[in-house]
């Protein structure tokens, strides 16, 4: 399992494109639910960082009780941008906040148990779902959820880089480097020195775990810290 500078420094985890406008509707939930009930080793979740799904699974999983939740490996995958703050808490109270990563592609929403069988939201209203019990399919939804777990953050770490990127100093200079500019050109943006603009870039470089300029940029954009440069 990678760290968090090195997991950032790494190229986009090969990812299966997710259907568009997918959810998980409530018998859908249900039936996570007793999916996660029968697990024997682990559960890998790959759901959407806000709503309604990543807390009916954390339910699922404080259902298990704290016997059953040490004997088993659970992690939690969160996409499209942080999990908000009652979704931390409900993490938090499952004891999933540990084992839980934002991550830096778009993944398929699964949820996998004990290697053995998948479950995949499908798209459109109404209970539209496949459950997948092949080896060999299972098999590469488990390789595809691994590479995007090993370059994905911890929650905790993201927190912190969320708290790093939220001034209005932090992000007009990811703006910046976002959009390609210049030191010279950001600084005159920004109206400050150019020392003092690189010591900016330098800070949010290291927190970012970035090698260049425009990584950092597009890392703060991978991970939802800030909206697509268009």
């Amino acid at each position: 399992m990678s760290t968090h500078g090195s997991a950032l420094a790494q190229g986009p985890a090969m990812s299966v494109p997710p259907p568009s406008g997918s959810t998980m509707p409530m018998d859908t939930d249900r039936k996570v639910g007793r999916l996660i009930a029968l697990a024997q080793w682990s559960v890998g979740m790959v759901l959407p960082a806000g709503g309604d799904q990543v807390r009916a699974m954390c339910a699922a999983v404080a259902d298990l009780g704290e016997q059953r939740r040490r004997g088993l490996v659970i992690r939690l995958l969160c996409t499209s941008g942080p999990p908000d703050g009652e979704t931390v808490r409900a993490l938090s109270d499952s004891g999933m906040a540990p084992s839980t990563r934002v991550a830096t592609t778009r993944s398929q929403e699964a949820v996998i148990v004990d290697g053995r069988v998948a479950f995949l939201p499908g798209e459109g209203p109404g209970p539209c779902h496949a459950t997948v019990r092949s080896p060999a399919v299972v098999r590469v939804l488990e390789s595809l959820f691994a590479g995007a777990w090993d370059t994905a953050v911890p929650l905790a770490d993201y927190d912190r880089l969320r708290h790093c990127t939220r001034s209005e100093t932090a992000r007009s200079v990811l703006t910046h480097l976002g959009a390609g500019l210049t030191d010279d050109a950001g600084a005159r943006e920004m109206r400050v020195s150019l020392r003092t603009y690189r010591r900016h870039v330098a800070e949010l470089m290291r927190a970012l775990g970035a090698s260049t300029r425009f990584e950092a940029g597009a890392r703060a954009v991978e991970l939802g810290l800030m909206p697509w440069y268009g």
